[in-house]
């Protein structure tokens, strides 16, 4: 019995420190993400307010189109080197480790610099032929300058990120490029400069991220030291790369389909409203990714000893509290679409329902937690792949019939099917093959505290609102959001819910000088 008592204890302790871990590398992942989409929420505001939603548009579709071939160029060898430089740097292996970094290197950088080169060469033919928008292409051909550095920029985080370093990734990715974006960006439009502002402050905000990436990698790596001689292993590391390569469009396609297919059979306008309610949507995912990140290696490490005990608690800790901190930000979405958009302008009040339907998405997302990333981690990527081929499938079937009835309304619906549908797989995946879910009777305290949420705000927007500002309607929309925290405070916490409770404000109170 006392041995028993003991082997309780030690795996109580156990659980408890894991826990400690996620709560912990959510607070640094949280932390780099939460400032960058500040300041990229921040470009995308003065974009909004500063030109019309048609120029909006236009710049969307020339990110969309930039990126893809960002994509394309790197080949998955961002995947590639993420892998065998890990797996050489581990062994102290320095010769192999600097000559999978120059295989990537050699290998991206010119294909990147040559899909540049076609893209700019074909781009009065794509935005006419495809888009129907002439004025795409004037967008293409300065934005295209980006590629080859965006491409080399990859491989030196994914070197960086193999040796395992990630506070560079979070410098260059979540805080030099969005912070020059928005700096260059006041710069220009201060300068009389409009909308090709908008443009250069991307373009160049990613040159400059190449460069800093480039002056992190050389810190810990001495990539041109001669006494090093490198081993390459080009053929290896292409086929390896090769393979993740149509997964990394396949999720490509799952982000952006709606953009593209938005572009071909709508105006810039609907593409810059689509895109900006987007945008106010990805604020809430911060969270749930962030928690997802650190919980990956967990997975892993729960499902090869064997401990599905663990793994089923784990599952249940991270969807509950993603669910918690996200849950009330979509309600608050959903009962004040008009104010949420008028945020960026009157005329991006027309996805006002865009808005509603993709926040209901959204929440059926992180009620069904980490399930995709489980499936992945437990050795079953293929899975996932099918289930993400599926999604990209039906969501270009379902965008085809609803975008030319419902415009941008029907690109919403097509999502929130295909986002519902892929995740309701996955959990009834994740339960045939493990036998868990993340579900209890305390779910129950959420819900009761989003009823508080809602009556509260239902009340302040038709009785206060009306006779009150803009600040003082922020003051009641966020009093209204502490109430719901306090509600689910006084239903009861768990023992798990305290330990992740203490982390999460040590985290917000220490985080900074930690990191």
């Amino acid at each position: 019995m006392e041995n028993s008592a003991i082997t309780e204890e030690g795996e109580k302790t156990l659980y408890q420190k894991d826990i400690k871990t996620i709560a912990k590398g959510a607070g640094i992942n949280c932390f780099g993400e939460i400032i960058g989409t500040i300041f990229a929420f921040v470009f995308n505001l003065i974009l909004a307010r500063w030109l019309s939603a048609d120029y909006v548009g236009l710049f969307f579709l020339g990110m969309c189109i930039n990126r893809f071939v960002t994509d394309m160029s790197v080949c998955g060898f961002g995947y590639g080197i993420l892998r065998y430089v890990s797996i050489f740097y581990q062994e102290r292996d320095i010769q192999r480790t600097k000559g999978a970094i120059i295989s990537g290197l050699i290998i991206v950088i010119p294909l990147s610099i040559l899909c540049a080169i076609v893209l700019y060469s074909m781009s009065d033919t794509i935005s006419v032929s495809f888009f129907h928008k002439p004025e795409v292409s004037s967008v293409t051909k300065i934005m295209v300058f980006a590629i080859p550095f965006a491409a080399a920029s990859e491989v030196l985080l994914s070197s960086i990120q193999a040796l395992r370093i990630m506070k560079y990734k979070v410098y260059v990715k979540r805080l030099i490029i969005p912070i020059t974006q928005v700096v260059i960006f006041l710069i220009l439009l201060s300068l009389g400069m409009q909308f090709k502002s908008a443009l250069i402050s991307y373009t160049v905000s990613i040159v400059l991220g190449a460069f800093f990436a480039l002056y992190f990698f050389r810190k810990k790596f001495a990539i041109f030291d001669k006494k090093i001689t490198a081993i390459y292993n080009f053929s290896e590391l292409a086929k390896f790369s090769a393979t993740r390569l149509f997964s990394q469009l396949v999720i490509f396609f799952c982000v952006w389909t709606d953009t593209f297919m938005i572009g071909y059979f709508m105006t810039s306008k609907d593409v810059g409203v689509y895109n900006i309610v987007c945008r106010l949507i990805l604020l809430g995912t911060l969270i749930f990714y962030s928690f997802g990140t650190i919980f990956a290696p967990i997975i892993s490490s729960s499902y090869y000893k064997k401990d599905l005990d663990s793994l089923k608690r784990y599952y249940a800790v991270v969807t509950k509290w993603a669910f918690v901190l996200t849950f009330p930000y979509y309600l608050l979405l959903i009962l004040l679409p008009d104010y949420a958009l008028n945020i960026f302008g009157e005329g991006y009040l027309a996805g006002i329902n865009c808005l509603i339907i993709l926040s209901f998405a959204r929440i059926i997302d992180v009620l069904t937690g980490p399930c995709g990333l489980i499936i992945t981690m437990i050795g079953k990527p293929l899975v996932n792949l099918y289930n993400e081929l599926g999604t990209f499938v039906l969501n270009i079937i379902l965008n085809l019939f609803l975008i030319p009835k419902y415009g941008i309304v029907g690109a919403a619906i097509a999502t929130t099917i295909s986002v519902t549908l892929i995740n309701l797989i996955r959990i009834f995946e994740v339960y045939t093959i493990l036998k868990i879910h993340p579900y209890n009777a305390s779910y129950v305290k959420h819900f009761l505290s989003g009823l508080v949420l809602i009556g509260s705000v239902i009340s302040a927007k038709h009785f206060i609102f009306p006779h009150c500002g803009i600040p003082f309607i922020a003051g009641i929309t966020l009093g209204c959001l502490c109430l719901y925290f306090v509600v689910f405070r006084l239903l009861g916490l768990d023992e798990e819910d305290y330990i992740m409770l203490n982390l999460i404000r040590k985290r917000v109170s220490y985080g900074t000088t930690e990191g």
